[in-house]
């Protein structure tokens, strides 16, 4: 493990590094806080390049004893990048569990619910559960980020449009 996290320049340096060699500069079961750090600097340079890791950070940041820095860097991944489909319901009932659970970090409450958010503007079964949780968490969270992920949500899928009609029930 590094004795200190890299600056937000060596991240950036890392990152394009690690984008341009098409790898990353570490090994999964090795996998720390800096390392978490590098994944959201890739994803805000690049949206696509981590999509294929995406089992494995779920498979990380799901851990029982997962450090919260690696939780909210390894959620604020799948909050920036798409998610395949063969991922968003694990990603979906980790995210809700979070949320149902009330016990995270504001950071870690706010970007589940937006990741909820963004899987449930593709899947309507999914909105009202979705809708739910956002109301629930801005009317009993009043933390800014809460209140701004809450309200984001709120309006993305009240104003989803089903078959090209807007649907705003």
């Amino acid at each position: 493990m590094r004795s200190q996290r890299p600056s937000k320049e060596e991240l950036v340096q890392m990152a394009k590094e690690a984008i341009e060699k098409n790898s990353l500069p570490f090994e999964w079961k090795e996998a720390d806080v800096y390392d978490f750090w590098l994944l959201t600097t890739i994803a805000d340079i690049d949206k696509f390049f981590l999509v294929p890791y995406l089992y494995q950070i779920y498979s990380i940041i799901q851990g029982k004893s997962v450090d919260e820095a690696i939780l909210r860097n390894g959620l604020g991944v799948f909050r920036k990048v798409p998610i395949p489909e063969d991922v968003e319901g694990l990603i979906y009932q980790f995210c809700m569990a979070i949320i149902n659970e009330g016990k995270a970090s504001t950071a870690n409450l706010s970007f589940s619910i937006s990741i909820c958010g963004k899987i449930a503007q593709k899947h309507p079964d999914l909105r009202s559960e979705t809708l739910n949780a956002a109301y629930h968490l801005r009317d009993t969270r009043h933390s800014p980020a809460i209140q701004s992920a809450s309200k984001n949500v709120i309006q993305r899928l009240l104003h989803v449009r089903v078959n090209g009609v807007h649907d705003s029930h």
